[in-house]
């Protein structure tokens, strides 16, 4: 049995799309962690300047969900 070469994983980025919700933002990165990081840096750039946000109170988020392909609970 051969394996397949894995394709090369994109660096994180986003982009912006029209969608009937207003506005669609995906998320690549090499890890769901950074896709979904990457989504919310678009989403952030939908309403202002990604780069004029600056960090002052770090606040912890945790969060628990299906994995991908794991039935909707």
């Amino acid at each position: 049995m051969s394996a397949e070469p894995t394709p090369p994983v994109p660096p994180e980025r986003w982009e912006h799309f029209p969608h009937v919700a207003d506005m669609g933002v995906p998320g690549f990165g090499s890890s769901p962690g950074e896709a979904f990081a990457a989504a919310a840096h678009a989403m952030t750039a939908v309403i202002t300047e990604p780069d004029g946000v600056h960090p002052e109170v770090r606040v912890e988020i945790r969060a628990q969900a299906c994995g991908p392909g794991d039935p909707a609970q």
